[in-house]
């Protein structure tokens, strides 16, 4: 018999309650040196810091009588320092700039008491400072010497932990302006014929006006022109701490950069990073022809977007996407944007608004909003041009201005897209591999998102890298294809350090989504020495890995990204088996719009990667959108329209799970029998939380009751949601499954270390229904804006009738005051196997009321 879907529950009203307290790590026994030590390692490195500043005071009295010096110190502390930021502000003439979590290796001097091997967390503190606030601190210290308890006057006693826990105190120097990523961007220019290179030179954000930045802006402007460059544009975005220029440097200025005497724009105070211009590329297709598609194109859609892609140039009247799609162009790019390179824009918009073509699904019922933020690039040598961010414009000014045209509008006109709750973002800057410190990216994004009420869709990135196996060439050749499968997976996992995730993936307040080796091209047929590297439903062998911000789950998601095939090279060394990706428009893939370049009336090719995965991604969110909206219109005091974007985020994550990932992955990794932490660790860097189901989320079935609450909630506040327990579980020992999502957008700090504002959290009920965790590590899933927890169980819960599961949403603020409101979404599912003949929905959705007969969106 067909499974009977039914409609989602809405929790009634939640009741405000008192916050929990967080549960806090155990503190390990930390050594530290002691007072004279300090003495001898701290105190002659302060006499440099006061001899430099010193020595730049009396070479400015020859050229700028008057003017008061300053330089950026950098105090490396291990541990973190309460209320550092306010103490310093209350500073005359310190500036504090950022702070960012670090990890050190120990010493003689700072090392775990149990495990002396172990790196230490700690905390890197940036400050402005001039010659007199330079001489205040050191008076502290000279204090601290003398007598470590004695406390300073109200509001400097941060200071003492400082100095008990400092490792270091330095200048920030030309090393670290000009990082190893740099040096090597400009050390390629030089190789290349290139006569012009450009750059990004971010300066520090002052407070206290507009007047000091702009005199930073005509400092900065001034020293790029001592070395012959140009300044071509900048921009200010003092909400993410961002002041960036974009400077054309000829090879001379080049040479004098990478030179053992750089000029002075190198030691400029103002500057905090030189970097690689910002560029967010597609690569040209190779190889195939096209297919025409001749399946009819259905009921065009109607409404206002919903949804928004920022890409490439579509081809809009493209039968596949005519009618279906809403351009904007605001700088008339489509003008030099010839049909056959609007590749990239062409797929995505294609999968968004029909999906994978192979599958035949249904339409989304509204147009999709599109803003051309990629053009065509120089021909490479086959003729192809890849499609990229303008090298005119600062990546972070472009998007900035393309979100806010859209939400806000531009110069003084109407939004362009008001309704857009989710903006798909199927680009990355695969120059900037994150680590631990966020892109001036990610920071945006995360910005726009609380300020706009947004949800960016955001790929992870792709890593097609040829790989070389340790097996003799021929021996390969002759494994099975599971076995070449486990091989290449090996392979892979012992590059993750390489596979980092590409900015802005790493923005806490966005959905990342890497790629499941799945699409409906079907069976593939071998081809010489081509082979699959990943099993059909698998783990797709392109994505990138996280971890995120301070180890959070990065990727979020994971959607089908298409099957890529890979090619076993015939003359690699003998010792050694050398594959690479195979890059063509061929089957398999996911099959989806292409440029219009022949007779063609409505060509088709496959394609595979993490932006087709996000593209995806975006489509489930238009569904779930729908849903929601259906949900509306038969009561529309039930949903406001506001939470729309929060509960969309938590329905996209509700649905997934590892689902045996898992097991192939410890297997493939040789993780079996490594301890639990361990593997979950390994898991949810390519894992995330896992595969989604999307009609899980769309409906709920006799098994299965999904209930969706929202809410707001301040620093310090709660709100305790209730979910009624369904009678028939009561004392038997049956398999059940509850699965808890909580999503919202957090506000941000980028000059605080822990950078999110908002901290919301549960602890899921897993006593009163005998279930336990599954999968991610409790603390990991906390350190981002989605908590995802599955818990199961088959022992008898003993409860009577009318108890209820209670899950209270609590609100922190971790990065300083918080000052406003958090939406958020909290999603619960009980459910059985289907075919147990217990009637969860039933029983659930009589005792919530009200209950909303209305049909789940496709």
């Amino acid at each position: 018999m067909a499974e009977q879907n039914y409609p989602l529950l809405v929790f009634p009203s939640a009741a405000p309650a008192d916050r929990d307290k967080r549960n806090a790590a155990r503190p390990k026994a930390l050594h530290k040196p002691s007072l004279d030590r300090q003495r001898s390692r701290i105190g002659p490195k302060f006499h440099t810091l006061q001899t430099t500043l010193e020595a730049q005071r009396l070479q400015l009295q020859a050229t700028a009588p008057g003017e008061n010096p300053e330089m950026v110190l950098v105090f490396d502390v291990i541990g973190s320092v309460q209320n550092f930021a306010n103490t310093v502000k209350r500073t005359p003439g310190l500036e504090w700039l950022f702070e960012e979590p670090a990890s050190y290796e120990a010493d003689e001097d700072f090392f775990l008491m149990e495990d002396e091997e172990r790196p230490l967390l700690g905390c890197m503190f940036l400050i402005g400072t001039n010659k007199a606030a330079l001489d205040q601190i050191i008076s502290l210290w000279q204090r601290y010497l003398l007598d470590p308890k004695e406390k300073f006057e109200r509001g400097f006693n941060a200071w003492r932990g400082v100095f008990g826990y400092l490792r270091d105190v330095r200048y920030w120097s030309v090393q670290d302006r000009l990082r190893l990523d740099t040096r090597e961007t400009l050390a390629n220019f030089l190789e290349s014929s290139e006569e012009t290179l450009r750059i990004e030179i971010e300066a520090w954000v002052y407070s206290g006006g507009p007047e000091r930045n702009a005199a930073v802006a005509a400092e900065l402007t001034k020293l790029v022109s001592q070395v012959g460059g140009r300044v071509l544009t900048s921009a200010l975005i003092s909400a993410i701490s961002y002041h960036g220029f974009l400077v054309a440097l000829d090879r001379a200025a080049v040479e004098q950069l990478l030179s053992s005497e750089p000029p002075e724009l190198a030691f400029c105070n103002r500057v905090m990073y030189f970097r690689p211009r910002g560029q967010a590329m597609a690569l040209p297709s190779e190889g195939g022809q096209s297919i025409e598609h001749s399946a009819p194109n259905g009921t065009l859609p109607v409404g206002p977007p919903k949804i928004a892609l920022l890409d490439g140039l579509p081809v809009q009247n493209h039968p596949l996407l005519q009618g279906r799609i809403i351009i904007d162009d605001p700088e008339d790019w489509e003008a030099g944007y010839e049909v056959k390179d609007r590749v990239h824009g062409t797929a995505m918009a294609s999968l968004i608004t029909r999906g994978d073509l192979s599958l035949d699904a249904p339409s989304l019922s509204s147009p999709i909003y599109v803003r051309p933020v990629l053009r065509p690039g120089p021909p490479d040598l086959r003729g192809g041009r890849a499609e990229c961010t303008p090298d005119d414009q600062l990546l972070i000014d472009l998007f900035h201005r393309a979100v806010k045209r859209i939400c806000k509008g531009d110069a003084g006109e109407a939004p362009a897209a008001p309704t857009v709750r989710v903006i798909n973002l199927s680009l990355g800057d695969g120059n900037v591999v994150f680590h631990q410190e966020m892109s001036p990216w990610a920071k945006l994004l995360d910005w726009l998102a609380f300020e706009y009420n947004v949800l960016f869709v955001i790929s992870a990135g792709n890593c097609t890298e040829t790989l070389d196996i340790e097996m003799a060439r021929d021996s390969f050749k002759e494994l099975s294809a599971a076995d070449k499968q486990h091989e290449v997976m090996n392979a892979l996992a012992m590059r993750a350090q390489n596979r980092r995730l590409c900015s802005p993936a790493e923005a806490i307040n966005g959905i990342t989504v890497a790629g499941l080796h799945s699409d409906g091209a079907g069976p593939w047929v071998g081809r010489g020495e081509q082979f699959q590297a990943a099993r059909d439903e698998g783990i797709a062998p392109y994505n990138r890995v996280g971890h995120g911000f301070r180890r959070a789950v990065k990727p979020d998601i994971l959607f089908p990204g298409g099957r890529i095939l890979y090619r076993a090279a015939i003359s690699s060394p003998v010792h050694i088996a050398r594959v690479s990706p195979v890059h063509t428009v061929l089957a398999p893939g996911h099959k989806k719009a292409a440029p219009i370049t022949g007779g063609e009336r409505s060509p088709t090719n496959f394609s595979r990667g993490t932006s087709n995965a996000t593209a995806l991604a975006t489509r489930a969110a238009a569904n779930i959108l729908d849903m929601l909206s259906s949900m509306r219109a038969a009561n529309p005091a039930l949903l406001p329209d506001f939470f729309d974007t929060v509960i969309t985020k938590a329905l996209l994550v509700h649905g997934a799970t590892w689902g045996g990932h898992e097991t192939e992955l410890l297997k493939a990794t040789n993780y079996e029998d490594v301890h639990r932490v361990g593997q979950q660790n390994l898991l949810a860097r390519a894992l995330g939380y896992g595969a989604v189901n999307v009609d899980r989320v769309l409906s709920c079935t006799d098994q299965r009751a999904t209930v969706i609450g929202f809410g707001l909630l301040m620093t310090d506040q709660a709100l305790v949601f209730e979910v009624p327990l369904p009678p028939s579980l009561r004392a038997r020992p049956i398999m059940r499954r509850m699965t808890v999502t909580l999503a919202w957008l957090t506000p941000t700090n980028p000059q605080h270390q822990a950078y999110r504002k908002a901290m919301l959290w549960f602890d899921p009920p897993k006593d009163t229904l005998s279930v336990h965790r599954q999968y991610a590590h409790w603390q990991q899933v906390r350190r981002g804006t989605v908590q995802h927890e599955i818990l199961e169980g088959q022992a008898a819960a003993a409860f009577v009738d009318g108890d209820v599961l209670k899950f209270k949403v609590n609100c922190d603020a971790p990065a300083g005051k918080l000052g406003v409101s958090v939406p958020f979404s909290l999603c619960v599912s009980l459910e059985v196997e289907e075919g147990v003949p217990v009637p969860i929905y039933q029983e659930v959705s009589e005792k919530i009321r009200p209950k909303v007969p209305v049909q789940p969106g496709g």
